[in-house]
């Protein structure tokens, strides 16, 4: 598993994430949002990418 991702969000800016700190995926419109906690200070990216997309990055399946 990688201990961080570069995700583009869907409005084309690049999020560096910590793995460790994803507390939650969710599909909206049929696309992946993550949620982050760090340090009490809670974040959500909305991704162009499917659930499977993302875990695959996740995961270091896809590269």
């Amino acid at each position: 598993m990688n201990e961080f991702i570069n995700i583009q969000d869907a409005a084309g800016a690049t999020h560096v994430i910590f793995t460790r700190h994803i507390t939650n995926l969710t599909i909206q419109n049929s696309t992946a949002k993550i949620h982050i906690n760090s340090g009490g200070s809670s974040m959500t990216v909305h991704t162009k990418l499917s659930i499977k997309e993302l875990l695959d990055i996740i995961a270091n399946k896809a590269q």
